[in-house]
């Protein structure tokens, strides 16, 4: 049993209330599904690019997805809080796409920010945050090479994740809430994943109020 599930436990009996699954909005599954019948992007990409991926699998609890190879741009942020660490990373990656790279291009945003957190060994540890924008399908191929040491260009081979969906503003406290809910959901099910990171998806502006859409991502291990 990883370190998330006692943790899913404890707050399930101290009646934490966790941030709605998305699927359990009516109006928000609906929309997702349409979109992708239609072999669309899902409606919380709001029309910007967001990688490509083929639902497998659709539980209560969560989805499992197989995503295509895609390249991403990322800053990793060590020993510091998830806010501070996401603010830090957006800074460095927004300055990349907005010039700072050998092509001096202007590279459109993307979504969603994925933030790939390591949690520390123990209670006084830092964890580790790798911040990610998705390059644009435009610049896939020929992706600019940035100008800061900071950020790298990553080239990710075809994945598969277990995804938990949940709406609202996400602050820390709620993420790692939703992180423990899907670990327990996984350890319940049996099914292999790496439980030693995990991955925070964000796919909305920070003033958008309605229809916001969050995702807790676990990497499957299995074949």
């Amino acid at each position: 049993m990883n370190w998330l599930v006692p943790l899913a436990l404890m707050l399930l009996s101290n009646s934490y209330v966790l941030a709605r699954p998305a699927s359990s909005i009516p109006e928000l599954s609906e929309l997702s599904l349409a979109s992708e019948g239609e072999n669309k992007a899902p409606w919380f990409c709001h029309g910007i690019d967001c990688p490509r991926y083929t639902i497998i699998d659709k539980k209560d609890e969560y989805e499992l997805r197989a995503y295509d190879a895609t390249k991403w741009a990322s800053t990793t942020i060590t020993g510091t809080q998830l806010q501070q660490a996401e603010s830090m990373g957006f800074r460095r990656l927004f300055s990349y796409i907005s010039g700072a790279n050998e092509k001096k291009a202007n590279i459109p945003m993307t979504a969603p920010v994925k933030n790939l957190i390591t949690p520390g060994a123990g209670p006084f540890c830092g964890s580790n945050f790798t911040i990610s924008f998705f390059v644009p399908f435009e610049f896939q191929e020929a992706t600019p090479t940035p100008s800061s040491p900071d950020v790298q260009i990553v080239s990710k081979d075809p994945f598969k994740v277990y995804v938990r969906s949940f709406a609202g503003f996400a602050q820390e406290g709620t993420i790692v809430q939703e992180a423990a809910a899907l670990a327990k959901a996984l350890e319940d099910a049996s099914v292999q994943y790496d439980a030693d990171t995990y991955v925070y998806a964000g796919y909305d502006a920070p003033f958008r109020v309605v229809n916001r859409h969050n995702e807790i991502w676990f990497f499957s291990t299995s074949a």
